[in-house]
């Protein structure tokens, strides 16, 4: 029933807003064919660390304009066509990711992101995402080896949008 509401939103947006999603949409699937394609960005010295796929895990939406008080709650969330790109371009990150929307850059949405280290432990990069327009916030925490193989575990917490809600998501990372 929250997917149908979801949808119905989407569908309501005004054509001006479709246009504009759509080639936005077209210019970043454009962007992460070239990165999918070669491993590597635009940028001679950026570097994949890891190719993270498709997510399962839960997220709590709040009661708001679509979706009503009865509705709101835990569920079980997940993108099973996403995909998560960890980059790095010198000192600097970037996460690369796929959903439902479409493939787009941290970096390029407007996303401050912020490397918050390893906590000691080499297998661990956290990466913090802080998106001020909307008051949005990733945190991505991943379990990899020098390779790239291993995991990630997600969050985000987004009070703004069509529909308001937190997650935690986990997938599986595989080397670039």
């Amino acid at each position: 029933m929250r997917c149908k509401m979801i949808l119905l939103a989407l569908l309501i947006r005004t054509q001006h807003e479709m246009k504009i999603a759509i080639c936005v949409k077209v210019a970043f699937t454009f962007i992460a064919m070239f990165i999918f394609a070669n491993g590597t960005a635009t940028s001679a010295s950026a570097q994949v660390l890891t190719r993270c796929g498709a997510s399962a895990g839960y997220a709590w939406f709040f009661n708001g304009t679509y979706v009503p008080e009865d509705q709101s709650g835990w569920e079980e969330d997940g993108i099973s066509g996403g995909q998560i790109l960890l980059l790095r371009d010198g000192d600097q990150l970037d996460v690369i990711y796929t959903d439902s929307v479409g493939t787009r850059s941290a970096r390029s949405d407007g996303g401050e992101v912020i490397y918050l280290g390893d906590g000691g432990n080499s297998r661990f990069i956290s990466v913090l995402i802080i998106y001020l327009s909307t008051a949005t916030t990733e945190h991505y925490l991943f379990n990899v080896d020098n390779s790239g193989e291993g995991e990630v575990l997600f969050s985000t917490m987004r009070p703004a949008g069509l529909v308001q809600k937190a997650s935690l998501l986990r997938a599986a990372c595989s080397s670039p």
